[in-house]
């Protein structure tokens, strides 16, 4: 007998209610995922088009940020609380704001304004998606996390090519209201989606924050932040580097940008849906190794590709699109093995009702890297140029990478027990 068809949707075989749970989740995660792809492709190119230079496109981008450090600690006990489903509302609610903000502002300010709200949505989205998803099924829940990602991933092809059409054909504000309907459709999700129950009494705020300096002294947990904060690096110079890289030096246009933006994250729906396949085959440690030396050595010869493709682009087109395309999706590819990894560490190391503080303690190495990545860069790229910004980046990560036999040796040298 053959797969069910329900299960090759939702990656596993589950009962009614965990079938229900898991596809609300995942629509809500394709309809965040345009939303998401969407300013990711929108803020930069809108702040360059105004004049900005890369240092005030930096800080713009970083200024989502700000809070998130503080945050990540709070969304995860506002999940372990009170449910994953009111923390993904609030998530929900916060990123509508800002994509109508975006529609009326243009000003330094007004642009730092709505970025606030879009940190305050990541910040707690991430962690009670996932302690969500993780809580679906004990069993699948390495599954379940991997094909979130295939379906947020799929969001995001959607997002960045609307994006980039939508700014091209009807304008900077008219793309951000496109984009405020697909906020609105994620909070309409949220609202129907089941609430899953905790065994045992509702814990207390002070229950919730009891195990926090064990999660903090944990070894395994650290080695969940440093790939975070890798993987956290990478997606902000894909959000802020890229589309400037590829605005100013390879003078491309937002549909040209949201196109590649959206192979990119074809890479990660892949991962999404192989994810468990490669953890099977080649062990955490392997995995861990190839996506850090691959996100470092694609990082390292952008550049070189994009100078090598730009003169193809008038008689060889097609040609040039297949070597810059197959340059992003692999580059999508490493990053979402980094994105499902770091998860996947923090649900395996922590009992259910401490889930969504273990995924907020590791996910403070994705807060930092949002923080500091796009302000470092835009600092580095005005003082050497954008290319050499793309070696150095792409040489620290071939570093982390390693640097792997070392890093589980001291920090994942036997199974913790949970």
């Amino acid at each position: 007998m053959g797969i069910p068809v329900t299960a090759k949707i939702l990656g596993f075989a589950g009962s009614g209610f965990e079938n229900r749970a898991a596809a609300s989740l995942y629509i809500a995660a394709v309809s965040y995922g345009i939303t998401l792809a969407m300013l990711n492709v929108l803020v930069p190119l809108y702040a360059l088009h105004l004049g900005y230079n890369l240092k005030t496109m930096g800080a713009i981008i970083s200024s989502q940020a700000v809070f998130q450090l503080g945050l990540r600690l709070f969304g995860g006990i506002l999940s372990d609380r009170f449910g994953e489903r009111l923390v993904l509302l609030l998530s929900f609610l916060s990123v509508l704001v800002a994509s109508a903000l975006f529609i009326f502002v243009s000003q330094v300010a007004g642009l730092v304004g709505a970025q606030v709200f879009v940190g305050f949505s990541r910040s707690i989205y991430w962690n009670a998606a996932h302690s969500y998803g993780s809580r679906v099924s004990e069993v699948h829940s390495g599954r379940i996390l991997a094909r979130f990602l295939g379906y947020s991933s799929g969001g995001e092809i959607v997002g960045a090519a609307i994006a980039g059409v939508a700014a091209v054909a009807l304008g900077y504000p008219a793309a951000f209201a496109v984009c405020t309907g697909f906020c609105a459709a994620a909070l309409a999700t949220s609202l129907i989606m089941p609430s899953i129950p905790r065994l045992g009494a509702i814990p207390t705020m002070k229950q919730i924050m009891k195990p926090l300096p064990r999660l903090f002294t944990s070894k395994i947990l650290w080695l969940g932040i440093i790939v975070a904060f890798v993987s956290s690096a990478q997606s902000a110079m894909v959000g802020s580097s890229y589309p400037a890289f590829f605005s100013q030096e390879l003078k491309f246009s937002a549909a040209q940008i949201g196109f590649y933006r959206s192979v990119y994250s074809g890479g990660l729906v892949i991962i999404g849906f192989a994810f468990g396949t490669l953890m099977v085959r080649f062990g955490q440690k392997s995995v861990y190794s190839l996506c850090m030396l691959g996100m470092g050595a694609l990082t390292l010869v952008t550049p070189g590709i994009g100078y090598l493709v730009l003169p193809l682009a008038g008689t060889m087109m097609p040609l040039a699109v297949m070597v810059l395309g197959g340059l992003m999706l692999a580059l999508g590819c490493a990053f979402g093995i980094s994105r499902v990894l770091y998860t996947v560490v923090a649900a395996e190391n922590s009992v259910p009702g401490e889930r969504g503080m273990a995924m907020s303690v590791v996910g403070l190495g994705w807060a930092f890297g949002q923080l500091l990545i796009p302000v470092l860069f835009g600092y580095v790229a005005d003082l050497v140029g954008l290319a050499n910004s793309f070696y150095i980046a792409g040489v620290a990560m071939i570093m982390v990478g390693l640097s792997t036999p070392l890093l589980y040796r001291w920090l994942a040298p036997h199974p913790e027990t949970r």
